[in-house]
C-alpha cells in the first residue's frame, strides 16, 4: 500500500513507513497465533473498550480490529456510552480481564472529562494490561546520547515515552507539557469571531517585523520565511485556517494575543533542539518547518480529522469513513506536524496516516500474542 502523504517534490527526507514494516510483523504473528491456537485449541484473544464516539477513538478501534483478524487473534469490543459513570467502566474492564479466553485487555483513550484514568487503568489485570499503562508495567530502547524533545505530556503517549527515553539513554529528555501550548488554539473560535465581526483593528490585523520575530525561530530570517512563520502562526492561533490550500490563497486571520505569540515562540525554541522530535498533541499541523533542527528525526503520533470548508481544512466531528469514502465526503487525516514543511527539514518523519498508527497497533497484537504464549506455557513463556 502507497504511503499517503506522498513525499513532497524535491524532499530528501526520509519515510518513516510504519505499514510496510507493521504488514512484515502482522504475518510473523499470524504464524504465532496459528501455533498458540493449535497449542490450546483457541487462537489469542483481545478485549477493547470504547467509551463514547470520538471519531479519532473509532478509527483506532477499528484499526485494531482489522489488524486482530489480518493476524488471526480474536478481537472482542465491549463499547460503553460517554455518559457511563466511572465505577461503571472500572466493572467493565475487570470483566473483561476475568474472561479466560481474552489474553489481554485494552482501555481506548482519552476518556470523558468525568472519568479519571488512572482510577480506570489501576482496575486492570496488569498481567493482561497490553498497553502497559498499570503502575506495575510502566517501564524500560536505545537512543544514546541524543536529545528529545516530546511535544505532549499525556499518559498515553508523552510521559512513557520520556521514561523510555531516559532509560535508553538518551542525553536529555524535555516533555513540553500542555499549558505550553494549548493557548494556540484553545478559543480559537472566539477569536475568529471577533476578526469576522471587524472587532480587531486594521492595524491590529497587519503583519510587521515584529510579529514576525516573534514567530521566528531563526535569528534572522529572510523576508519570505518571517511572513511564511508569521502567517502561519496567526492561521493556528486563530483557528480559521490550518495549512495553505495549493490553488488558494491564506485566509486574513485575526493576530494572537501576547501570550500566543509567546507560546509560539517558546515552543519552537524548544522544539529546535530535538535530535529526535515526538508530537502527540492532538492539533492538526501544529508543528512547522521552521520549528523543527535540520537533519532531525521527527515522530508524528497525532492523527485529526478535517474536513474542507471552502479552501480551508478544519477540524471535524465525524468519524473516519475510510479512504475512498472520506474523498467523497471532503475529508482527510492530518497528523499534528505540517507534512510538507517539515518534510524538507527533518532527515526522517514517519506519515500520516501509515507512519506511527500500524506500528502501534501491530504492537498491541504482539504484546497479545506473548501474553497468550506465557499463559500457554503457565508463564515461563518456554515453548515446550
Amino acid at each position: 500500500m502507497p504511503v499517503d502523504p506522498p513525499p513532497p517534490p524535491g524532499s530528501s527526507c526520509q519515510l518513516l513507513d510504519g505499514r510496510s514494516l507493521s504488514a512484515a510483523w502482522l504475518e510473523a504473528l499470524s504464524r504465532e497465533a496459528r501455533e498458540v491456537a493449535l497449542r490450546r485449541g483457541r487462537p489469542p484473544g483481545l478485549g477493547v473498550v470504547l467509551v463514547g464516539a470520538r471519531p479519532d477513538s473509532e478509527l483506532y478501534v477499528s484499526r485494531k480490529a482489522e489488524a486482530c483478524a489480518q493476524a488471526g487473534v480474536d478481537c472482542r469490543i465491549r463499547r460503553l456510552p460517554a455518559q457511563s459513570s466511572e465505577a461503571e467502566l472500572q466493572e467493565a474492564v475487570r470483566q473483561l480481564c476475568a474472561e479466560e479466553a481474552l489474553d489481554g485487555v485494552l482501555l481506548q483513550l482519552p476518556l470523558p472529562e468525568h472519568m479519571r484514568e488512572d482510577a480506570v487503568i489501576e482496575a486492570f489485570d496488569p498481567d493482561k494490561d497490553i498497553d502497559g499503562f498499570h503502575p506495575l508495567n510502566m517501564g524500560g530502547h536505545e537512543i544514546e546520547g541524543r536529545t528529545v524533545v516530546i511535544l505532549g505530556d499525556s499518559n498515553i503517549v508523552g510521559m512513557p515515552l520520556a521514561a523510555l527515553m531516559r532509560d535508553a539513554g538518551a542525553a536529555t529528555v524535555t516533555v513540553v507539557h500542555r499549558n505550553s501550548y494549548s493557548g494556540l488554539f484553545s478559543g480559537a473560535g472566539e477569536a475568529a469571531s471577533s476578526f469576522s465581526k471587524g472587532e480587531v483593528g486594521a492595524d491590529d490585523g497587519a503583519i510587521d517585523a515584529e510579529d514576525c520575530r516573534a514567530f521566528a525561530p531563526y535569528p534572522d530570517p529572510t523576508p519570505a520565511a518571517q511572513q511564511c512563520a508569521a502567517s502561519a502562526a496567526l492561521e493556528r492561533a486563530s483557528g480559521s485556517i490550518l495549512h495553505s490550500d495549493p490553488h488558494g490563497t491564506f485566509s486574513p486571520a485575526s493576530p494572537p494575543p501576547g501570550l500566543m505569540a509567546q507560546q509560539a515562540r517558546h515552543l519552537a525554541g524548544m522544539t529546535r533542539t530535538a535530535d529526535v522530535l515526538v508530537v502527540a498533541v492532538g492539533h492538526p499541523e501544529l508543528v512547522r518547518g521552521d520549528w523543527v533542527k535540520p537533519g532531525a528525526v521527527v515522530l508524528d503520533v497525532g492523527v485529526n480529522v478535517v474536513e474542507r470548508r471552502g479552501r480551508s481544512w478544519v477540524p471535524s466531528r465525524q468519524s473516519w469513513p475510510g479512504l475512498e469514502a472520506a474523498r467523497g465526503r471532503g475529508l482527510r487525516l492530518a497528523g499534528d506536524v505540517h507534512w510538507e514543511e517539515v518534510s524538507h527539514v527533518a532527515r526522517a518523519l514517519t506519515p500520516v496516516p501509515g507512519g506511527v498508527g500500524p506500528m502501534t497497533v501491530a504492537a498491541t497484537l504482539a504484546n497479545v500474542v506473548r501474553s497468550a504464549r506465557l499463559r500457554c506455557e503457565g508463564g515461563n513463556g518456554a515453548w515446550s
